[in-house]
């Protein structure tokens, strides 16, 4: 059974997503967010693969009144530009998602839509993106600090050298 908390602690980590990709625009263009890692995608990717998601699930949910569990979720991708319009579009869409979401009642959660092979609730699937997401992001994070700390060693070792 799905609770009216249940709900409220779904939109309280969507609205964190929304201000943690808010918080990377301020760091985003210092580091080389096109680069891949030896043992993944590059912060570019992640990013790519977050929109993608976050595009089908605004798609979907926006169809779900009009055509109930048919909808495939999976058919709903795009592709938005450069680094700065995509991490706007990602913060405007989670707003959007946010603000979606506040006025359904809890019988909305607890419809259930085709996603691939599985039959989810909208909580289920939502909760899924938010937890992949929040595991995309996270996967950033350390890129940034791993690139922000490689920086910060590479400026001491050429003050040491200059000394």
């Amino acid at each position: 059974m799905i609770t009216t908390k249940a709900i409220s602690g779904l939109i309280e980590d969507i609205a964190y997503l929304k201000d943690e990709v808010n918080a990377l625009k301020k760091v985003i263009t210092e580091i080389p967010y096109q680069e891949k890692p030896l043992d993944g995608d590059s912060i570019m990717d992640l990013l790519y693969d977050i929109n993608e998601k976050q595009s089908a699930c605004l798609q979907v949910l926006n169809e779900l009144p009009k055509s109930g569990k048919e909808i495939q979720a999976s058919n709903f991708i795009k592709d938005p530009g450069n680094i700065m319009q995509l991490l706007s579009l990602l913060a405007s869409k989670r707003k959007e998602l946010e603000t979606f979401l506040k006025d359904k009642k809890l019988g909305y959660f607890e419809i259930n839509i085709q996603n691939s092979d599985q039959e989810l609730t909208v909580y289920e699937f939502l909760t899924g993106m938010v937890k992949e997401e929040r595991k995309a992001l996270r996967r950033i994070a350390d890129l940034v600090l791993a690139y922000q700390t490689d920086r910060m060693f590479q400026r001491q070792l050429r003050a040491g050298n200059r000394n």
